[in-house]
């Protein structure tokens, strides 16, 4: 069985698949095994740090300690200030305050402190993550003490109060959904590689007659002009042939139930204006079969055209979605399918 044509184009299409999914979690391994520095701050930090050990530190890109609580004395506000300003076009709507600034003094030079918590008392001690001054900042301390002074009697960076381990664990929490989706992904085509023959494609490929005469039929048509073809699909007489890099898959007219489509219009909105200006519209068939279900995608004349042609080949099927048509087939498919197989009976006593 697994000698047909349509076996081995869904068994390359699998290894593809793992291929492409074992490099994808290999990368993401790699990017996380190499983020050691700041698991080792999330799940051992806040460290105590000494004005020592601030002084040592010429660069806090590479300082292996960064998530830190610092101790000072005289902390003094600063007199500015952050804002977060909103617009709609150039129009500034409204202004608040995101952040203010006080310094504290850790041994021979003052360590300047950002805290989004505005209040007249500032802490002596501080929790916090080192970070390197952002061009702004440094432009309008360097107005205010002049550089000289600034890199005399300051430290190189600054204490942004706060926690770390939120923002991290959401980091944490994205890669671990991005290996658990790669590998449920990756399911289907370890089940093709591990059996090939029980997987739902070779199941309604047997359904259909002896395997060896329907995959050589496939293959003749598939090798054949397309009567539409789309990004991965090619459309022939009997069937619609799903072809990708990652995916293969067959269905046939014979099998088609219920076919509705949706349209999905795009545009796009220019600045300073309230127009939205179209740029095209993409389309949807949704092939609802008795042995599984084919979504479509598409644009022009091609997507305009398949709808009469699946109309043309499969004339017993229920065109066009309603709640109702979708409630009766959810609610109880095989009376769907009987009603589909009456349709045709009806069809060839004409």
């Amino acid at each position: 069985m697994t000698e047909t044509w349509v076996a081995r184009k869904a068994q390359r299409a699998a290894w593809r698949t793992v291929a492409a999914v074992t490099a994808t979690l290999g990368v993401v391994i790699f990017v996380f095994a190499h983020q050691g520095r700041l698991l080792r701050n999330v799940f051992k930090g806040p460290f105590e740090i000494s004005a020592a050990e601030l002084s040592a530190i010429k660069g806090v890109w590479n300082s292996p300690v960064y998530f830190v609580r610092v101790t000072g004395s005289n902390p003094t506000d600063m007199g500015l200030v952050s804002w977060t300003v909103e617009t709609e076009g150039d129009v500034e709507v409204r202004r608040s305050v995101a952040a203010g600034y006080y310094t504290l003094v850790v041994g021979d030079k003052a360590l300047i402190v950002e805290t989004s918590k505005l209040r007249p008392f500032r802490d002596p001690v501080v929790v916090g993550t080192l970070t390197a001054f952002p061009l702004g900042l440094r432009s309008r301390l360097e107005e205010k003490f002049g550089r000289v002074p600034l890199r005399r009697d300051y430290y190189p960076f600054y204490l942004k109060a706060g926690s770390i381990r939120g923002q991290a664990f959401l980091i944490i929490g994205a890669a671990v959904l991005i290996a658990g989706g790669l590998l449920l992904a990756v399911r289907p085509s370890l089940k093709v590689l591990a059996s090939p023959d029980g997987r739902p494609l070779m199941d309604r490929i047997r359904s259909w007659g002896d395997p060896y005469q329907v995959s050589e039929a496939v293959e003749r048509e598939w090798r054949m002009p397309a009567d539409l073809k789309f990004r991965s699909w090619r459309i022939t007489k009997n069937y619609l042939v799903h072809s990708g890099p990652f995916v293969f898959d067959v269905f046939r007219f014979e099998d088609i139930l219920w076919a509705y489509q949706t349209v999905t219009h795009h545009s796009v909105h220019i600045l300073h204006t309230i127009h939205l200006i179209p740029t095209g519209s993409t389309f949807r068939a949704h092939l609802v079969c008795s042995n599984g279900a084919a979504v479509i995608r598409g644009r022009g004349k091609a997507a305009d055209a398949l709808m009469p042609l699946v109309a043309e080949r499969a004339p017993w099927a229920i065109f066009g979605y309603s709640p109702a048509t979708r409630t009766r087939f959810r609610k109880d498919p095989a009376a769907f399918r009987d009603q589909i197989e009456r349709n045709k009976m009806e069809l060839r006593r004409r």
